[in-house]
């Protein structure tokens, strides 16, 4: 028998209407857009890893300039109490003051050196901490830490209401939550969607060329001679459709858990500002 060779080019289309449809397109690209919301958590994950580790770092910096300024005034203490010490005994030597008071001086010292040595302690706790947070190599925790910048106070004329706005519109946690939010949203629009009966609209376009030289086979198919089309309505539906109802429900519960972290979230929020 003779060969033919064939040729055929085809253009098929579909349109859901129902089931895996909406105006916004997010359904019908919930992959992409799940991951771009993922990819923003990510993000905030990181921006909240560094405000922490700033947070942290600075926060240790100035416990140890309070200890070791704390460590400074209990000096003075022990120093004053020695004076005093000293000119008790003098007085009791003079007669102006019974034996007795020499045992209260003595107290007094011995709670002041008690109180130099828990400040000392502070130091070294302060300054191990710093040390952790800054990440130091082994070689460097027997060097003591010295802190160079000063503490200086400044006055802050802030309302809370501003603050917490400040806080609401910069924190990361906050902004991962709403992103989060956003996916179980995506996530209930989804299973809601799938309830839906399933009608497509379809229409296929098709062009056919058949002819023992190849060449000619796709010539007549690129000339269009023997076109053909179809347009086709598809109907597919599930009468109880269980499944898709118990994701829908599932999917209500963790969207209602969701908004619930985050006016948790600005619960604590406020807390932490006031």
């Amino acid at each position: 028998e003779p060969l033919l060779y064939g040729a055929t080019l085809e253009l098929r289309l579909s349109q859901p209407l129902l089931r895996g449809f909406s105006w916004d397109t997010d359904i019908p690209r919930q992959q992409g857009v799940r991951a771009r919301l993922a990819a923003k958590s990510a993000a905030e994950d990181v921006a909240l890893a560094l405000l922490t580790t700033v947070r942290d770092t600075e926060t240790a910096y100035w416990d140890l300039v309070r200890a070791l300024k704390d460590y400074a005034v209990r000096e003075q203490f022990l120093a004053a109490s020695l004076r005093q010490l000293e000119l008790s005994g003098r007085q009791i030597q003079a007669g102006l003051l019974p034996p007795s008071d020499r045992v209260n001086a003595e107290s007094t010292v011995a709670r002041r050196r008690l109180d130099l040595v828990q400040a000392a302690d502070a130091v070294e706790r302060m300054s191990d901490r710093l040390r952790r947070v800054l990440d130091l190599p082994e070689a460097m925790w027997a060097r003591p830490l010295l802190p160079s910048d000063p503490a200086t106070y400044e006055e802050l004329d802030a309302s809370e209401d501003a603050v917490l706005k400040e806080a609401i519109l910069h924190r990361p946690e906050l902004k991962k939550l709403g992103h989060e939010l956003r996916q179980a949203d995506l996530a209930l629009r989804v299973a809601k969607n799938q309830e839906l009966p399933q009608v497509d609209v379809g229409f296929h376009y098709q062009v056919v060329g058949q002819d023992p030289s190849y060449g000619r086979a796709i010539d007549q198919a690129v000339s269009a001679d023997a076109p053909s089309w179809t347009a086709l309505v598809t109907l597919t539906w599930t009468p109880l459709n269980r499944a898709a109802g118990a994701r829908a429900s599932a999917a209500r519960a963790a969207h209602r858990s969701q908004k619930l972290q985050i006016e948790q979230r600005l619960l604590d929020l406020r807390g932490e500002v006031r």
